[in-house]
């Protein structure tokens, strides 16, 4: 409501405050602290802050790796987590092949190659 209503700093403060809770409440990562993560990521993209947002979007795909690999399946949101940390890498003016490489080194710290992930779709990475 507080991002369609454009009070862009009051959203922030909450979205912060719910990724402490859920950090909290998930000790060790959890694909809801994922999504939190995710989720305020894209507020400090949106708001002109995208080198704020890079670890926050890395960490969120670090952990859905970490569920993939625990729960042999991939997250639902893994597929668009990773296009919007690709988008973000470019819009930080990584090459494609830096793109490329550091999310498959991500990956491929899990033991994973994308093709494990079941979005082979999303082979431009």
């Amino acid at each position: 409501l507080l991002l369609r209503m454009n009070r862009l700093a009051d959203a922030e403060v909450l979205m912060r405050r719910a990724l402490s809770i859920d950090e909290i409440s998930f000790p060790g990562g959890h694909p809801i602290v994922a999504r939190d993560l995710t989720n305020l990521a894209g507020l400090l993209r949106d708001t002109g802050r995208p080198i704020e947002a890079e670890p926050l979007m890395y960490r969120a795909l670090d952990l859905l790796l970490q569920f993939t690999q625990n729960a042999g399946q991939s997250h639902p949101i893994i597929r668009d987590s990773l296009c919007n940390y690709r988008l973000l890498l470019s819009e930080l003016d990584f090459t494609e092949t830096e793109v490329r490489n550091r999310i498959n080194s991500l990956i491929e710290g899990y033991g994973m190659k994308m093709e494990d992930l079941d979005i082979q779709e999303e082979r431009n990475y």
